[in-house]
């Protein structure tokens, strides 16, 4: 099969201006972001796609100085963003991560892209319920199914959010167009974040980092937070930047009027 992942990224942010540059130990989040998941076995293209605003010439240095490709496209009009990055009909599946998650890696991708393809879904995610810590998050879907949410989409919100179209429209949410299914896991690690949207969130990551290194495997990461309480307590209740939801969350902040 072939696989493209695409990492979204930009220096504009509401809550953490310039978050992706940030550096630890001469390190940008981004470039963290980006060595880690160069380690998957099973994709075989990676982009960056970010804005054309001329702030985010950094975002496009970093990825091109890491291997990565990197697209431009519209900042609000994220969907297709990711759909033009992409060479058309040349790749089966699609991965979405965030690049405010530096701790995201390889393995796990590979994880959630293999059950998707075993059972040949449309959609799949770990990023359902409380499995996986926030910051971990990886969707998968058929390039099909993202080419036919670029063309069918209409709502302003489906634009700003990549996969929302597809799960609201699966059977996830009750949907017929896309078959999905949730990544099955016995973890029970919701109630930890490393994924970076506020100061605090640097600090933690920033502390974990220092200590541990870049390079650990994400899990190890977590262990250190289960034991040393004070780490967990730094970002205790910080909520997601909406601009990087995962889409079934930001169906429910939608339904709730939260954005």
């Amino acid at each position: 099969m072939n696989v493209a992942l695409i990492t979204q990224a930009r220096v504009g942010s509401s809550r953490l201006p310039g978050k992706v540059l940030k550096e630890i130990n001469g390190e940008t989040l981004l470039g963290i972001h980006l060595n880690r998941l160069i380690s998957s076995r099973i994709v075989r293209h990676f982009v960056v796609a970010t804005t054309t605003n001329e702030q985010d010439d950094a975002i496009e240095k970093i990825a091109l100085e890491s291997g990565w490709n990197c697209y431009r496209g519209s900042e609000n009009n994220v969907l297709d963003r990711y759909y033009r990055s992409l060479p058309e009909d040349e790749f089966e599946y699609v991965v979405r991560v965030t690049s405010d998650c530096p701790f995201v890696e390889g393995s796990i991708v590979d994880e959630v892209v293999q059950y998707t393809m075993d059972r040949h879904l449309d959609y799949c995610t770990n990023a359902i319920g409380h499995q996986y810590p926030d910051g971990i998050a990886v969707e998968v879907f058929s390039y099909q199914a993202l080419k036919y949410s670029n063309e069918h989409a209409t709502d302003k919100f489906d634009k700003e959010h990549v996969t929302l179209y597809m799960t609201r429209n699966s059977n996830l949410e009750g949907g017929t167009i896309f078959r999905g299914a949730e990544f099955p896991s016995n973890l029970s690690l919701g109630a930890y974040r490393v994924t970076v949207d506020k100061q605090n969130d640097f600090d933690l990551v920033e502390k974990l980092i220092c200590q541990l290194g870049s390079k650990r495997p994400w899990m190890e990461y977590i262990d250190l937070m289960i034991k040393d309480k004070s780490l967990a307590a730094i970002n205790h209740g910080t909520i997601k930047d909406e601009g990087y939801l995962s889409a079934l969350e930001a169906e429910k902040r939608r339904d709730k009027k939260i954005l």
